[in-house]
């Protein structure tokens, strides 16, 4: 699993397998759709993800990991602390919000959280 940093270069979560975003605690945040649409556990939107990062759906960036073509000045960050052990079940997939268009990217980064 790789790290995902915030504004603040603190670790938020992980990009696991078959794009599930998970808590530093292992539990499944978010899931990366096709197109790069990204949705919680409950079918909200949340953002889009796109090369090695996710926007909000202001546009701004809201997580990035390491080594990705940011838009915006990257924070400093240290090392990747080490990942949960086990990734827990991942809940049945809700019915998903249907995704709005998605806004231009800014050069900022995004009031949202992951």
């Amino acid at each position: 699993m790789r790290a995902l940093y915030d504004s603040r270069g603190s670790c938020v979560g992980y990009l696991g397998p078959r794009g599930r975003i998970v808590t530093r605690r292992g539990r499944v945040k978010a899931i990366i759709g096709r197109g790069g649409v990204i949705h919680d556990a409950r079918g909200r939107h949340l953002g889009w993800w796109r090369d090695g990062y996710m926007r909000g759906r202001d546009g701004g960036v809201v997580a990035f990991r390491r080594g990705s073509r940011l838009r915006v000045i990257p924070p400093m960050v240290g090392p990747a602390p080490l990942g949960p052990t086990d990734v827990l079940l991942t809940p049945v997939s809700p019915i998903r919000d249907v995704p709005p268009l998605m806004p231009a990217g800014t050069f900022a980064w995004s009031r949202q959280t992951l």
